[in-house]
Parts: structure tokens; C-alpha cells; sequence
């Protein structure tokens, strides 16, 4: 991350053998090279949202010494690493109106929203963890001119960051009428289209769907594979699966226990150690062991809203799919090394 927030071009290459000069093994799995293939992913993950572009090395904008920004009056973004535990002091008297704020703690993986602050002054902010951090300001007004803005997900949402990135990927999109709907019940057909994409599976018109009960496209409409074609990938990938064999239920909420199962399978979630116990009792046959390698693998932690371990028989949210999904790509990049 100083490498990072001094323009630093990063790169870790892996021993090619497992031998080292004078004999003895490199250890792939050693925790410090874990960790920083996992956090050069990361890194992956902000250089794509950001408007990299126009952002530079602005160390003297923070009182770590650590930046990159771009501190414009309209669109401003700063990436900050406090290499130390406690608050950071950020210079935002170039910036204008407010920023959203969202930190990473570089040991888990997780993000959490810290709602917004306002330009035109330093403020120092606190992340809501111990250790070192990462802090990602971003304009609410301006910033990435693909980032989307809808009406009823302000900056502060709990999910605001999850659901612009998405929408950035194009895995997700808003209603009519300038509206995401992020509280809204999550739908079975929703969801097949919202993994499909988030993991880039191929759709295509040949994709025949073996429900009855779910609708084909529209020839010229938006989308005009959605929901049929979405479902029939999603269900020959294994993902998802029918209420009967020709019954699929489309308009049908999907549970927080059901979206978490859904995207522990779709990310082919390794089981994890038998002594490991998850923050949560076991809640089902079918559910909880999914849930218990979703929450090995960091996927239910720094949840920004209410906590979807809280009921697991709770109807999903659109927000909160966005959240777990984010997640899931955050993890899935991590292990590619990108």
C-alpha cells in the first residue's frame, strides 16, 4: 500500500520452484506471502474503481505520508493508507461538497462505509477497526463519470459502495425512474442475473431455460436475455436450482440464509478446518454449511447494514446481495492474484 500511494507500479513474483540458493524450501503458503498476494488483489480492486488516470502521489495531503488523489473541485478522489492503528488527517480543502467515505482493513478484507464528510477543510477520520487501514474518499457529486447515482441510494447508504461498483462492472442496474432499489426483496430470477454476470459467465440465446414458469426476453428491450437465458446458465452452472424440475419460481424471495448458500456455491468455497466454528449457531441441514465456509472465507465480515447473520430466514435485499457479491468478486480476484 506505500508503494501503491507513491505511484509505484507493484509487482510479487512467487518463487517458480520451491527451491531456494543453499537448500531448503520456499513455503508458498507462508502467511506474509498470503497476505500480500491478497492485498496486491485488493490494490486491483480501488485501481479499477478509481479514475486512476488522474490520480497522483499526494502524500502531502495526509498525515501518514501516504496518498494518491485527485483533489479537484468536482470528482474528487482520495486513496489513503494509515500505516499505523488510530485516526488519519486528510486535506480536503480542494475538494467541494460531499465525499463518501468507505475504509479496508488490509488484514481481512473487509470494507465498511463510513458514511460522508464534507470538502473544503482537513478532517481526520477514524476507521472502525484496530491495525492499519485503508481509507477511499470519493465525491459524491462527481468522481468516476461511469459511476452511477440513483435517488434512493445516497452516498451514505450502507451499500452505496458496493452497488456503484457493481453497476460499474455492469453487473447490476437500477429501475426506472432513477431508482436501485436497494431494500427491496431480492427475486430468484434477480439473482441468476446478478451472479451470472458477476462471475462473466457467457449468455446467449442458445441457452435454453428448463422452467415453464419463467418468462423469455423481449426481442429489443434492454436486456433481451434476461430472465430466461440467466436462469438457464445459472442453473446448468449448478448455481441455482429449481423449486420442481420444470418449476423455478422467479418472482419468489430469496432468504439471507438462501443468497448466502447460493454464493458460497457459485465461488466454490473450500471447506474449512473441522475445529473452525463460525459466529453463528448452526441454523440448518442445508444452509449452514454453506454459511459456515462463507464465513471462513471472510465473505460475511465488515458487513455495513444490518447484519444478515442476525436472521438468516429474513428476505435477501437487492443491497445486500450487491454487498455479499462485492465480496465474493473481492475474494475470488484475491486468489487469482490480480
Amino acid at each position: 500500500w506505500k508503494g501503491f500511494t507513491q505511484g509505484e507500479n507493484l509487482l510479487f513474483m512467487d518463487s517458480y520452484d520451491t527451491f531456494l540458493p543453499g537448500g531448503g524450501r520456499h513455503d508458498v503458503n507462508d502467511p506474509d506471502d498470503v497476505n500480500l498476494r491478497q492485498n496486491l488483489g485488493y490494490i486491483r480492486v480501488y485501481a479499477d474503481r478509481m479514475n486512476l488516470l488522474a490520480m497522483k502521489p499526494r502524500g502531502d495531503l495526509s498525515s501518514s505520508g501516504y496518498a494518491l488523489a485527485n483533489p479537484v473541485t468536482d470528482g474528487a478522489e482520495y486513496l489513503v493508507y494509515q500505516p499505523e492503528a488510530g485516526s488519519v488527517t486528510v486535506d480536503l480543502r480542494d475538494a467541494s461538497g460531499e465525499l463518501s467515505i468507505e475504509w479496508l482493513n488490509p488484514n481481512t478484507g473487509a470494507t465498511y462505509s463510513g458514511g460522508t464528510t464534507m470538502g473544503g477543510d482537513r478532517r481526520s477520520l477514524s476507521p472502525p477497526f484496530t491495525g492499519d487501514s485503508v481509507l477511499y474518499l470519493s465525491s459524491a457529486d462527481g468522481g468516476d463519470p461511469s459511476s452511477p447515482t440513483f435517488s434512493d441510494t445516497p452516498p451514505h447508504h450502507p451499500y452505496y459502495s458496493q452497488i456503484t461498483a457493481l453497476v460499474t462492472r455492469g453487473v447490476v442496474s437500477g429501475y426506472g425512474g432513477n431508482r436501485f432499489g436497494p431494500d427491496d426483496p431480492l427475486t430468484r430470477q434477480q439473482f441468476a442475473k446478478m451472479i451470472v454476470l458477476a462471475l462473466g459467465l457467457p449468455v446467449t440465446v442458445d441457452d435454453v431455460c428448463p422452467f415453464g414458469d419463467v418468462a423469455q426476453g423481449t426481442p429489443g428491450s434492454v436486456d433481451p436475455l434476461y430472465p430466461a437465458n440467466y436462469v438457464a446458465v445459472a442453473a446448468a452452472h449448478g448455481i441455482t436450482v429449481g423449486k420442481t424440475a420444470t418449476t423455478f419460481a422467479p418472482y419468489a424471495s430469496l432468504t439471507r440464509a438462501q443468497l448466502i448458500t447460493l454464493v458460497a456455491r457459485a465461488a466454490h468455497l473450500p471447506l474449512p478446518p473441522a475445529d473452525y466454528a463460525p459466529p453463528f449457531r448452526d441454523f440448518s441441514d442445508d444452509h449452514y454449511p454453506w454459511a459456515r465456509r462463507a464465513a471462513y472465507a471472510g465473505l460475511l465480515e465488515g458487513e455495513p447494514g444490518a447484519s444478515v447473520t442476525s436472521d438468516f430466514w429474513a428476505p435477501a435485499t437487492r443491497g445486500e446481495a450487491c454487498w455479499l457479491l462485492y465480496s465474493m468478486l473481492q475474494r475470488l480476484e484475491m486468489d487469482a492474484g490480480m
